[in-house]
C-alpha cells in the first residue's frame, strides 16, 4: 500500500517555501559574513529535506533496500542539525528589536521545537516496521524548520508589519496544513496520533510563546541558564538517537541474511 504516493513533489514545494524564507536574512547575504557554524545548519537542513523529498519516492518506486540504507545515513544528519541548532538558539538573545520580550519568544519556541523534531526522529526510527506511524513521524519533522521560514519570509516580503505577528500567522498556515493531513486520515478511516501530537504542540506553543516571553521567570530562567536550558533536552535527545540509530544498524546486520517478515501497514 503506497501511503503518500505524491509526497516528493509536496515536499519539494515545502523546501522552496522554506529556502523563500530564508533568502532575504541567508542566501542572498554576504557569506562570508556567517560563522561557520551558520553554513553547517543550513547544509544540515537542507539536506535532511532532501533526504525526506527522496525516501518517499524510493519506498513508492519498490526500492526498500536504497529507502533503509538513507534512513540509517539520515542519522548522522540529524544529530548534526540537532546539535548546531542548539548552538545557535542563544544567539537569539543577542538580537537588537524594539520588542525585548521577543529573543525570549525565539529561545523557548526553538528549544521546544528543536526537541520535537529529535523526538519525531527517535519515535520514527522505534516506527520504522509500521509505514504508517514511520511515514507521519518523518513527515512531522518538516514542520519544526518550515516555521522559522515562513516567519522570516512574512516579515522580510513585508506581508506583516512585525515579526510577532508573522509568526502568528505562520504558526496558524502550518496549522492549517496539519489540520489537512488529519482531516486526509479521517477520510481514509483513522486518525494517527503523529500528527495529532504536532497539532497539539502548535497549537500550545502559538499560545503560549508570548505570554511565556515576556514571563520574568522564563527570561531570568534564560539569563542565568541559558546553556543548561537548551543542552540538557538536546543531550538527552542526541543520545537516544545515537543509541537507538546503533541498535538499529546492528540488529539490521544481525538479520541481513535472515526471511524477512512483510512491511506491517497498520490502518
Amino acid at each position: 500500500m503506497t501511503i503518500y504516493p505524491r509526497a516528493h513533489w509536496y515536499l519539494m514545494f515545502g523546501l522552496v517555501v522554506a529556502i523563500g524564507g530564508f533568502i532575504p536574512s541567508y542566501w542572498s547575504q554576504e557569506f562570508a559574513t556567517f560563522r561557520g557554524i551558520i553554513h553547517v545548519h543550513a547544509a544540515t537542513a537542507t539536506l535532511w529535506f532532501l533526504t525526506l523529498i527522496l525516501q518517499p519516492w524510493l519506498v513508492n518506486s519498490g526500492k526498500r533496500a536504497a529507502h533503509r540504507a538513507f534512513g540509517y545515513a539520515s542519522l548522522f544528519n540529524a544529530v548534526v542539525l540537532v546539535v548546531t541548532a542548539a548552538v545557535i538558539t542563544p544567539r537569539s538573545l543577542d538580537l537588537q528589536t524594539r520588542n525585548a520580550n521577543l529573543p525570549y519568544m525565539f529561545v523557548y519556541w526553538d528549544t521546544v521545537t528543536i526537541c520535537l523534531f529529535a523526538v519525531f526522529v527517535i519515535l520514527g526510527i522505534k516506527h520504522r516496521r509500521n509505514e504508517q506511524r514511520h511515514a507521519r513521524y518523518m513527515v512531522g519533522t518538516v514542520f519544526v524548520p518550515m516555521l522559522p521560514a515562513l516567519g522570516r519570509g512574512l516579515f522580510f516580503y513585508g506581508i506583516v508589519e512585525n515579526f510577532v505577528s508573522a509568526l502568528y500567522l505562520g504558526n496558524a498556515l502550518t496549522l492549517a496544513v496539519i489540520s489537512l493531513l488529519i482531516y486526509d486520515d479521517h477520510k481514509k478511516g483513522k486518525v494517527h496520533s503523529p500528527y495529532v501530537a504536532l497539532y497539539v504542540v502548535f497549537v500550545v506553543l502559538g499560545a503560549s510563546m508570548e505570554v511565556v516571553g515576556a514571563a520574568p521567570w522564563w527570561q531570568r530562567f534564560v539569563d542565568a541558564a541559558v546553556v543548561p536550558i537548551i543542552w540538557t533536552p538536546l543531550v538527552v535527545s542526541i543520545v537516544a538517537t545515537v543509541g537507538l540509530g546503533s541498535w538499529c544498524t546492528i540488529l539490521a546486520k544481525i538479520t541481513r541474511n535472515r526471511p524477512r517478515g512483510p512491511i506491517v501497514e497498520h490502518r
